[in-house]
């Protein structure tokens, strides 16, 4: 393997507008849950690695996928932008619920209890018409 030339790191603030497949989701909860080797990485790379790895079972998030405080949850569904944008938007359809997706998160204006009631209702229902959730989004 060789090295990658030098230059300037790309920005992954999740603003871009890059789609992100659910195959890179995938993978990037197997390094975080500690699953998958990272054998490329230099010892630098290892370190944030490791601290992610920490950071990542320390909130939980190998349990519960969800960071809340107060009045707005953290939802980390693990899906690619798509699916992530169209679980976004349902949850957008609940009263009193205003969801973004930020990233591989989804920041939603609600307590943890709001979020998860709003979970099991989509859960227990029918998945609603895509053509309804896109007029709903704008």
């Amino acid at each position: 393997m060789i090295p990658a030339a030098g230059g300037t790191p790309p920005s992954f603030d999740g603003l871009g507008g890059e789609e992100i497949s659910d195959r890179l989701v995938e993978e990037m909860y197997k390094v975080y849950h500690g699953l998958t080797p990272v054998p490329f990485c230099d010892a630098s790379a290892k370190q944030f690695i490791d601290e992610g790895r920490r950071a990542f079972t320390a909130s939980n998030l190998d349990e519960t996928g969800m960071l809340a405080r107060e009045n707005e949850a953290y939802l980390f569904p693990w899906l690619g932008t798509r699916r992530q944008t169209t679980l976004c938007h349902w949850l957008n359809t609940y009263d009193g619920i205003k969801a973004e997706c930020e990233g591989v998160t989804i920041r939603a204006n609600a307590t943890r209890n709001e979020l998860l009631q709003a979970l099991s209702e989509m859960a227990n229902s029918p998945t609603p018409d895509p053509m309804s959730l896109a007029k709903k989004s704008k």
